[in-house]
């Protein structure tokens, strides 16, 4: 679709043409005078400030090979922890085990193994619980306690 060209439209177009090559329009080229900073809008929602130049990460410096290295702990102490723990709750997150007990990832995941099950399927997915024959009497009340309300509704 093409615009209808007559005398008007013509001389309207000219005058649109001159007036934008006039020198005292208000349009012009305005020189920054930082220009390491630049406002850069994304999508219209989220204003940051960008910057032009490489920022330096101010990173705490250690020694080589000893960052937040975890300590082994002794394998029945762990073990009596762990079940310390399964009698407090009977289901575990593996992050959660391993923030409460500070040990290294595969080490703990070894011991877990050995005497925990982790449940893939169910509302309780992923989760690490006792072995039948580890779990307490205590812990197998607590179990059945929590099971009969739910099994109720």
């Amino acid at each position: 679709m093409q615009p209808h060209v007559d005398s008007s439209y013509l001389e309207n177009s000219r005058r649109r043409m001159a007036a934008a090559s006039k020198p005292g329009t208000k349009r012009g080229i305005q020189i920054m005078e930082d220009t390491t900073e630049v406002i850069k809008l994304g999508m219209g929602t989220n204003h940051q400030l960008y910057t032009f130049q490489k920022e330096k990460k101010n990173k705490p410096t250690q020694p080589q090979g000893q960052a937040n290295r975890r300590v082994r702990m002794d394998r029945d102490q762990l073990e009596a922890e762990l079940l310390l723990k399964f009698e407090k709750a009977p289901h575990w997150h593996f992050t959660q085990l391993q923030k409460e007990m500070d040990q290294p990832v595969t080490y703990l995941k070894e011991v877990l193994n050995e005497m925990c099950v982790q449940i893939k399927l169910g509302p309780n997915k992923d989760l690490w619980e006792l072995k039948k024959h580890l779990q307490t009497a205590a812990t197998q009340q607590a179990a059945v306690a929590a099971a009969a309300p739910a099994a109720a509704n």
